[in-house]
């Protein structure tokens, strides 16, 4: 099987255009899913790309939505400020938004607030009083699912072409003392001070074992790996609440995510690279390969096309590289980090090769 793992220096919106008159010709098959850390238009460190109104504009999306199959999910990061704007141009487009918004706490922002009492004649009465936008210190940061509607019945369009559902066997929670594994959350810890913290405010408490007959929607709901029989299975497990949720950790292991790390070292950012990584926005490698491993169709689909506008310099590349995505196109509009994302891709890809 050919696989395949480009960065294409241009314009996302341009490349879909392109790509959708390809699939329109037979040239071309559409992605099975979508990935990526689009612009939060905030202008980050005076960077022109940060602020274009890109991820804002419906006709973005639009083009995006051309190229997916039928029922396609798609991940974007998204500015804790700003995220709203992308989400109603993504919805306008066409795609479901859907509830469950990944909410990714790290605990470890920056606060960048003016203070009042440096600014007013009587300072004494400001004291401890900011303001600004970044007046708190930045600890979370959402991340959008969404997806292109089915055009036939659901499970119909999952079976025809692979897209529109999500693995959760691939993201599942280990649970201490237990083989039985948590079902994935919409909530992503991202270090280990945010992790205690959560820790510190629920207490430690011990999960049941089991629990009653399972009854009526849970029926359907809960998948053979979560019951002996017709009878729930428990963890047995006990400790803080943060043990419900993933946690991101700078060590790759796709089978037990409980290392704790905020965002990437300098280590991560430059494995590679003879310079500094010069990006800075660089994402965690094991969240994106979280993502995309969620987004993975069975292997059957191979192989499996996945779409990464806004690419940067190849975190969600590499994360979906290591999930087991065959086809990975990822779309950049600044040369720089074209060129570092190429150079990033090759040191995993050979990093790989040696496991």
């Amino acid at each position: 099987m050919n696989k395949s793992f480009t960065t294409h220096q241009m314009d996302a919106v341009q490349y879909a255009v392109r790509y959708a008159d390809e699939i329109e010709h037979g040239t071309a098959s559409p992605y099975h899913a979508l990935l990526t850390d689009s612009p939060y238009e905030l202008g980050i460190f005076g960077n022109t790309w940060d602020e274009t109104g890109v991820s804002f504009k419906k006709e973005t999306w639009e083009s995006f939505y051309r190229i997916l199959h039928d029922g396609a999910f798609g991940v974007s990061f998204a500015s804790a400020r700003k995220w709203h704007h992308t989400a109603m141009a993504i919805e306008s487009a066409g795609f479901v938004i859907h509830p469950t918004i990944f909410l990714w706490i790290y605990g470890t922002g920056v606060a960048k607030p003016s203070k009042v009492s440096l600014r007013v004649d009587n300072p004494e009465l400001w004291d401890e009083y900011v303001y600004g936008l970044q007046a708190l210190k930045p600890s979370a940061e959402p991340i959008l699912v969404f997806q292109k509607p089915y055009k036939n019945k659901a499970v119909e369009d999952i079976a025809n072409y692979g897209a529109g559902a999500l693995w959760v066997g691939g993201t599942r929670i280990p649970a201490e003392n237990s083989d039985n594994k948590r079902w994935p959350s919409n909530f992503i810890l991202g270090n280990e001070k945010s992790s205690a913290i959560l820790d510190a405010q629920s207490g430690n408490r011990r999960s049941r074992k089991k629990n009653s007959a399972v009854k009526g929607f849970w029926k359907n709901a809960i998948s053979k790996n979560d019951r002996e029989g017709s009878v729930y299975k428990g963890y047995g497990d006990s400790g803080g609440a943060s043990r419900f949720f993933y946690r991101v950790s700078e060590k790759i292991n796709q089978t037990d995510p409980l290392f704790y790390a905020s965002k990437p070292s300098r280590s991560e950012r430059n494995k590679g690279l003879s310079d500094e990584n010069p990006h800075h926005t660089v994402k965690p490698i094991s969240l994106t390969n979280y993502l995309a491993k969620m987004l993975l169709p069975p292997a059957k689909y191979a192989p499996r096309r996945l779409f990464v506008p806004f690419c940067g310099v190849g975190s969600e590349m590499i994360g979906a590289k290591i999930a087991g995505w065959e086809v990975i196109d990822g779309v950049e509009i600044v040369k720089e980090y074209t060129e570092i994302a190429r150079l990033r891709m090759e040191y995993w890809n050979e990093s790989l090769l040696k496991v």
